[in-house]
């Protein structure tokens, strides 16, 4: 990997890949409490709890949107 290499973990269907093995497959909303329940296991939980924020969503279907990072060209 180069300093350019852009590290996104999954996919266009937002879920983690096998680059993430513990979680691959998994839509990455829905490996929120599996994540940490691992962290508290591993002991490096630090808080846990619910923030209320906006939160970006389709106008269209209502779903969450996931920011990616993608390689683009614009000419």
């Amino acid at each position: 990997m180069t300093a350019g290499d852009v590290v996104m973990p999954m996919n266009s269907d937002g879920q983690f890949d096998e680059t993430v093995p513990d979680y691959a497959g998994q839509y990455f909303k829905d490996a929120d409490p599996k994540i940490m329940e691992d962290l508290k296991a591993r002991g490096r939980l630090v808080a846990k709890g619910t923030i209320v924020h906006s939160y970006p969503f389709c106008e269209r279907s209502q779903s969450p949107l996931m920011y990616r990072a993608v390689s683009t060209w614009f000419i």
